[in-house]
């Protein structure tokens, strides 16, 4: 079972939030697999785009935060609502989502 767990703000404007889970990997695989058939050659996904959004499906997140635009339209391509790092302060503080966050602040987009 996941659990949530958030650390201090340090130097970026957002709160980190984090979920520490199992994961079974067989089935996020499978699910990359699906993902990738169905929308790698319309959005031009790579890899990790597709192995982090099959992993939040498979967690049964609802919201995925990102700093990446191809990755944030395989979110929603794939039913999660996809927040832009801009906005995650906001939704990271709202109790009634799940996050998960696909790159460190300042990194690479």
């Amino acid at each position: 079972m996941p659990s949530a767990m958030r650390s201090t703000p340090s130097r970026t404007t957002w709160p980190k939030a984090y979920v520490h889970a199992d994961i079974l990997w067989r089935a996020t695989l499978t699910r990359a697999a699906e993902i990738s058939r169905a929308h790698t050659a319309a959005l031009g996904c790579r890899t990790l785009d597709v192995l982090h959004v099959a992993t939040a499906l498979e967690l049964g997140l609802r919201v995925f935060v990102t700093f990446d635009r191809r990755q944030r339209q395989l979110a929603k391509a794939t039913g999660l609502k996809p927040t832009p790092a801009r906005e995650s302060d906001r939704v990271a503080r709202h109790k009634a989502c799940d996050v998960i966050t696909s790159r460190p602040a300042g990194g690479p987009a």
